[in-house]
């Protein structure tokens, strides 16, 4: 359209309203650049709908606005209003504008990438404006929005910056600074909201229809305010995970202290035995104690009566002393004056010489101190020295009783080893005579032979290496020991230094300040503290139970390594496979055949013999498998084994003969045993159609071209070959190993480690939490204050605190290298162990094999003596072996006390050397004070002979002096007086808490043996007799390890205190869940009341809308709604039931209204807008959704963008906008219908021609 069409059309508008308002009107509706913009301009309603009165949209006022250039006004009234204008004009933007004040989450729901993209970009030719501003202004004369105002103005206003974010953004209500969270929460009040289904756009209409079931009963939950819930149950889940991760940490720090407890428990036999004689003595104490309570008591008012004289003893020295100090204040200012006149009359030649004596003074001074300071070290000194002889002294006799021991352990393990010895030489003089009596063994014999030796050799290397593993693990334990020792000390020097520092900043605190901040920061910082601690202790705990659990694996995997070979009677191969499938060296293998089959016991032998050798064939999943497997034992050169691959095995039927012949047997091999059907096949083509049979006999009435066995062993082949005799109880077991205790195991150690990651984190975030409190305590109220000689104590301690822990530091840093080294050589020793072990079982069993092949061809009674013979090696084997263990640990323990003892004597030593430094230091300070204390004297008489005047003058100080000395010497003696009878008071009271003490526990002892009569007491011989018998009862005990009863106490309270936690947390746990149910429950009671309203208007809308169609919302899953989505069924008019997805373009869109419409009247708003929803509907469809906005519009403001006739035709006002040439949007209020209509036809548009 050219500049004259659009001229024309505002000119005749402009007309057409001034006919309807008269001339009176129109000074308002003259036409300006931008329009019409006087609310005056608007037709009033029909007489046929006259809407409720209410809050509604009153005016929009936009300022460069996408395509609307400068200022530009739009005047609303109630009712409905339809904006209307040609494709590319620029009347979505009006929408895009009260979106873009009401803050959706995304620029792209107001059709922009950025906002900065809505700022008018200066259309064809015209410069860009730097910023845009929207304001809504709301009619609330009825004040349902929270504000005091009838009208309410909420501005939204983007600027262009040149900053990193291009952009800032404002927000105003009734011109005053404000936010977008005030906006939500003033529109909140009028169900107003970007993301709401008051503000319908586009796009809403399509997104409905091609929404998936799940995303459309989200519809649902959030009209039903329901998603508050999920964050309650999400937390409510985060901590039910972290109960049952404490539950299931506790609950191995609990498995672990049950161990300790038990270890414990004989320890604590005998000293509960001498804690009970020491009761017996304590109570006949406690009851002589009793009988001095008389005398206690008399003794007791006697030092209160000389308490109360001394105190007013004190009270007159007080008096005196006080008097005395206002004459030494006198004194001290005569003193002054007559330093003044001195120095007045005094020469460069005296003040020098007053210079050298106070320098003097300072020097002797220093040389006292240096002598106190190697006096306070010598006896510190004096008692590190006596702890350490008393440790040595420990060491030397533990050392000695260890010696003890391993002599006995010594004799046992050489009188076993003589007799294993002894059984060797027999049995090699057995082995001779079978050489003798049977050449075909001899070859066998030296295969035999070598293979012994072999194993010897892997036996002494096992064993080896099992002392020195158990070294390794010793020491390795010690120093993690010891280096949880010094991290406890650096831990408690670093609460000391913490607690000097916050009692420094409390003397600094110049008390002005407000202390509640404070606190409630000290507190949280030492409530950081004990969790800290007690996740420390925890964390300790779990790694000692991963200790444990860890030589627990260990061991028992050894065992198992040792023993499995010989007793699933498996090739080296096919261990070699089964160890490499275990540690995942080899995928896709499943085992043995053996190992996957199970059968009744009595069908055992007969379904070995069937199978055969083929019994540890090794199932796989197809043929790569089997390559890779094969290829393994090529490189490791382990033997050679038969694979059978799952992919490629072929059926097995049974031949016609078998089929007849299995009659009135006891029915095919196969058919007996029970697997996966997976391994069908495979187990197919080992047993065959073998037929299995009872006897002998029964399999000779069938034999002939069938494969038979019987329960005892004998077996026919199909050529009629029969094999029988004296079978061997076989060694290979079928089905799958009992792994239980070790898996177990291995699952606790799993679960351990996991926990004690898992701790580590919790341990490091509490670590940084309480790094952060300790930061904003020492930060809080912090000024100076000095001069204080308790300052200067904190300080120095502080120092020496510090001082320590870096001492600590590098100490920790050392021990955590060596526990590094030794760890390294721990494992590296296990790892070696393991594998040396495993080569020793397969070797093994390798030779039993070969010696059963051998005695099989010697003579009967030949082969039985060997085989006794051998069996007594094997018992006396594993005797000498368990010696050697056990000799080998205690000959490592006795290596590490003679490392312990050097160590001690090494720091005896360094006492001894760093003593003798202390007494040297005193010798040379004491001359250097004599020295200087004569040079002293020497001065000081300099300084007596110089000139008359002056001498004066120094009598007159050294009189005031002496008067200073004397009244000091007197305040010094008063004082001292006083003291020494506080001392007295001290002493007293010190033997008045004793006594009364010891009264208190004597009259609890009366109240605890319920003494009532004093008369029934023992005598004090016989007290004194019971003394002497459990004294000579605890005597006679030896050495008790009295400390069992703390440690045991200490553990049984530390889990009777975790079993309660543990109970504690199981209620938690189930107090969570209950909490999840519920709110779940209530989730979905939300849902389905919302589901059920909504869903009867959704029905009542469409038949209206559809002039009698028929909808229903289908929730496909109401017992669970929440697993599942919502459906849409609608029958229109005339036609069948179908889901939304099968309607006609149309017919969904019609659908979407309704539900849109459902939607609105279930949750009413005062303002609806709708951007051209009826775009995809026909002209009926359209006219009944326009009807419909008609009808609504009594009760609630509606805007709908449109370019429809209909939807024209029932509008109470109507917007126009156009596009002018250079790109700019223009308003024409209450334009004609068919000017409209015009717009549309004459509207060529492009793709991209509107603009935003």
């Amino acid at each position: 359209m050219g500049c004259t069409g659009q001229y024309l059309l505002k000119r005749a508008c402009f007309v057409c309203l001034a006919w309807i308002y008269g001339s009176n009107s129109l000074s308002l509706l003259t036409p300006n650049e931008h329009g019409l913009s006087a609310l005056a301009s608007i037709a009033p309603l029909s007489p046929s709908v006259q809407p409720v009165k209410c809050m509604y949209l009153k005016e929009i006022q936009m300022e460069n606005f996408k395509s609307f250039k400068g200022k530009m006004r739009v005047p609303l009234v109630n009712g409905f209003t339809a904006i209307t204008g040609p494709n590319g004009s620029g009347k979505s933007n009006i929408s895009d504008a009260i979106l873009f004040v009401l803050g959706p989450r995304s620029s792209k729901a107001i059709r922009a990438g950025r906002l900065t993209d809505l700022i008018f970009n200066g259309g064809r030719a015209g410069s860009a404006a730097s910023f845009t501003k929207v304001s809504l202004l709301f009619d609330n004369t009825d004040k349902i929005l929270p504000v005091a105002t009838d009208i309410v103005k909420l501005t939204r206003l983007v600027k262009r910056t040149t900053g990193k974010a291009d952009y800032v953004s404002y927000f105003y209500v009734n011109e005053k600074k404000s936010s977008l969270a005030d906006f939500d929460s003033i529109l909140s009040h009028a169900k107003i909201s970007a993301e709401g289904y008051n503000l319908v756009q586009q796009g809403d209409i399509t997104r409905i229809v091609e929404m998936g079931p799940k995303e459309r009963r989200g519809i649902l939950d959030d009209i039903a305010g329901i998603s508050r819930f999920d964050s309650d149950i999400e937390s409510a889940q985060k901590d039910k995970l972290e109960t049952e991760d404490n539950l299931d940490r506790i609950g191995i720090i609990l498995e672990e202290l049950r161990k300790q407890l038990k270890q414990l428990e004989s320890d604590r036999s005998g000293a509960l035995k001498y804690r009970e004689q020491k009761e017996k003595l304590d109570t006949a104490k406690a009851q002589i104690e009793f009988k001095r309570k008389e005398s206690l008591e008399n003794e007791i008012r006697g030092l209160e009566d000389q308490i109360v004289g001394r105190e007013k003893e004190i009270i007159k020295i007080t008096t005196e002393k006080d008097a005395l100090s206002l004459k030494f204040k006198d004194i001290l200012k005569e003193l002054e004056k007559a330093e003044k006149d001195i120095n007045a009359k005094s020469t460069a030649e005296s003040a020098k010489l007053r210079q050298d004596l106070d320098a003097l003074k300072v020097e002797v001074a220093r040389c006292q101190d240096s002598i106190q300071n190697s006096v306070d070290a010598i006896s510190e000194l004096k008692i590190q020295r006596k702890q350490r002889k008393a440790d040595m002294d420990k060491l030397v006799r533990e050392s000695e009783a260890l010696s003890k021991e391993r002599t006995e352990i010594q004799k046992k393990h050489k009188a076993s080893f003589s007799e294993l010895e002894k059984a060797r030489k027999d049995f090699e003089a057995a082995e001779k005579k079978l050489a003798g009596s049977d050449s075909a063994a001899t070859p066998l014999q030296k295969e035999v032979l070598e293979m012994k030796k072999r194993e010897e050799e892997l036996g002494e290397k096992v064993r080896t290496l099992s002392v020195e593993k158990d070294r390794l693990v010793d020491k390795a334990e010690r120093q993690q020991k010891n280096l949880d020792e010094l991290e406890e000390k650096k831990t408690s020097l670093e609460f000391q230094v913490k607690d000097a520092e916050w009692r420094l900043k409390e003397l600094k605190s110049d008390g002005k300040k407000s202390s509640g901040n404070l606190k409630e920061l000290q507190n949280k910082y030492f409530a950081g503290r004990k969790e800290e601690e007690e996740l420390t202790r925890q964390s300790m705990e779990l790694e000692a139970a991963i200790r444990t659990l860890t030589r627990d694996y260990n061991q028992l995997k050894a065992e198992t390594d040792a023993v499995k070979s010989v007793e699933r009677g498996f090739s080296g191969a096919v261990n070699a496979i089964l160890e490499a499938r275990d540690k995942g060296e080899l995928k896709g293998i499943h085992g043995t055949v053996a190992e996957l089959i199970t059968l009744d016991s009595k069908f055992e032998t007969a379904i070995l013999t069937a199978a055969g050798n083929r019994m540890q064939a090794v199932i796989v999943n197809d043929d790569a498998c089997a390559e890779k497997a094969i290829n393994f034992l090529k490189k490791n050169r382990v033997g050679r084994a038969m694979f059978l691959p799952i992919s490629k095995m072929l059926p097995q039927r049974p031949r016609g003969k078998a089929m007849m012949a299995v009659k009135d047997s006891l029915g095919f091999a196969i058919d007996l045993v029970e697997f996966k059907e997976d391994y069908r096949d495979a187990i197919g083509s080992v047993l065959g159609d073998t037929i299995v049979v009872d006897t002998l006999e029964a399999a000779r009435a069938r034999m002939g071209g069938v494969r038979l066995v019987t329960l005892d062993g004998e077996l026919v082949e199909v050529s009629g070959a029969m094999i029988g005799g004296m079978k061997e109880r076989s060694l290979m077991k079928l089905g799958s190993p009992d792994r239980g205790q070790l898996d177990n195991v291995a699952e606790k150690l799993r679960k351990a480690t996991e926990k004690a990651d898992k701790l580590s984190e919790k341990l490091r975030d509490v670590k940084e939490k309480v790094l952060g409190l300790e930061k904003q305590v020492k930060e809080a109220g912090m000024s100076d204050t000095s001069g204080s000689p308790v300052l200067d104590t904190l300080e120095t301690q502080r120092k020496e605190f510090k001082e320590s822990i870096e001492k600590l530091k590098k100490q920790t840093k050392t021990l955590e290298k060596e526990l590094e080294q030794t760890s390294e050589l721990r494992d590296s020793s296990f790892s070696d162990l393991e594998r040396f072990s495993g080569d020793l079982a397969t070797l093994s069993g390798k030779r039993q094999t070969k010696e059963k092949e051998m005695l099989a061809m010697a003579s009967r009674g030949l082969g039985k003596e060997m085989k006794e013979l051998q069996e007594r090696i094997s018992i006396l084997t594993r005797e000498e072996a368990e010696l050697s263990v056990t000799l080998g640990a205690l000959e490592s323990k006795t290596t590490l006390f003679k490392e312990r003892m050097k160590e001690v004597k090494t720091s005896l030593d360094s006492i001894e050397s760093r003593l003798k430094a202390e007494e040297e230091n005193i010798k040379s300070r004491e001359k250097l004070l004599a020295k200087n204390e004569s040079e002293l004297r020497a001065l000081q008489k300099i300084e007596d002979s110089m000139g008359s005047e002056i001498a004066q003058l120094r009598k007159k100080r050294d009189d005031a002096y002496k008067s200073k000395t004397e009244m000091e010497a007197g305040i010094d003696r008063l004082a001292h007086s006083a003291e020494a009878k506080n001392d007295f008071i001290r002493g007293l009271k010190i033997e008045l808490e004793s006594a009364g003490k010891r009264l208190a526990e004597a009259e609890e002892i009366v109240k605890k043996l319920d003494i009532k009569d004093m008369t029934k007491l023992p005598s004090s011989e016989t007290l004194n007799r019971t003394i002497q018998a459990a004294e000579a009862a605890m005597q006679s005990m030896g050495n008790v390890n009295l400390r069992a009863l703390d440690d045991y106490d200490e553990q049984q309270i530390r889990h009777d205190s975790l079993k309660e936690e543990l109970g504690r947390l199981k209620e938690q746990r189930k107090r969570l869940i209950k909490l999840m149910d519920e709110l779940n429950e209530k989730k979905k009671i939300g849902l389905l009341k919302v589901y059920d309203a909504v869903n009867e208007k959704f029905k009542m809308v469409y038949a209206e809308l559809s002039e009698g169609g028929e909808a229903e919302l289908i929730l496909e899953n109401r017992d669970d709604p929440f697993s599942a989505g919502m459906l849409i069924t609608a029958r229109p008019p005339g036609k069948k039931v179908h889901r939304l997805e099968a309607l006609s373009g149309g017919e969904k869109g019609v659908v979407s209204m309704a539900l849109i419409f459902a939607i609105q009247r279930y949750d009413p708003s005062p303002f609806y807008m709708l951007d051209e929803v009826d775009q995809n509907l026909d002209a009926i469809n359209a006219e009944n959704v326009a009807v419909m906005v008609k009808k609504n519009s009594a009760q609630a403001q509606f805007l709908q963008i449109s370019l429809r006739e209909v939807t024209l035709n029932q509008a109470d006002h109507i917007v126009g906008v156009t596009m002018q040439k250079k790109g700019i949007s223009d308003i024409i209020m209450k334009v004609e219908l068919g000017g409209a209509k015009n717009l549309q036809k004459d509207a060529d548009p492009e793709p991209g021609q509107e603009m935003g």
